[in-house]
């Protein structure tokens, strides 16, 4: 298996490469919208093969730049993308430490359907941000997805 990790924090990539190194698990790693788009069009165009994808959920678009003061939710950018090439995505984030403003992103994956594992799985949305990402979780359910495509090819 190999998949697509997508995180800009350096501490929270240093963790989920332990996990997935630990899970024995191959990868490439993205740190930004762009770098991960990059790795999916590489995908669908064979020039690499990738099973899944999992992504932070607010990241920057590209390299910082001085118009890019703030991370959006570019993870959603990714995850569509991801679904469009037929890639299972899990978003991973540290809690709800964006606040209110950015609620409207848990309703839009409960509404679809989209697994988000999230750091404080209470769903307080006013925690500061965990200091630890559930790596292991994502990667749980981002593998449950995979074998269940692979069942559903197999019985198509």
């Amino acid at each position: 298996m190999k998949i697509l990790i997508v995180e800009d924090q350096p501490n929270h990539m240093e963790e989920a490469v332990a996990v997935l190194n630990s899970a024995g698990v191959e990868f490439v790693s993205a740190t930004n919208q762009v770098e991960a788009t990059s790795f999916l069009y590489d995908h669908k165009e064979g020039k690499i093969r990738l099973d899944g994808v999992i992504t932070d959920v607010f990241m920057p678009h590209a390299d910082r730049a001085p118009w890019d003061e703030a991370d959006q939710p570019c993870g959603l950018r990714v995850k569509i993308q991801a679904e469009k090439f037929g890639l299972p995505c899990i978003m991973c984030t540290a809690g709800h430490h964006h606040g209110a403003k950015y609620e409207w992103i848990n309703g839009l994956c409960r509404f679809m359907g989209w697994e988000m594992v999230d750091g404080y799985p209470d769903g307080d949305i006013y925690h500061d941000e965990a200091p630890h990402k559930r790596w292991s979780s994502a990667l749980a359910f981002l593998q449950t997805q995979i074998s269940l495509r692979i069942i559903k090819d197999l019985t198509s």
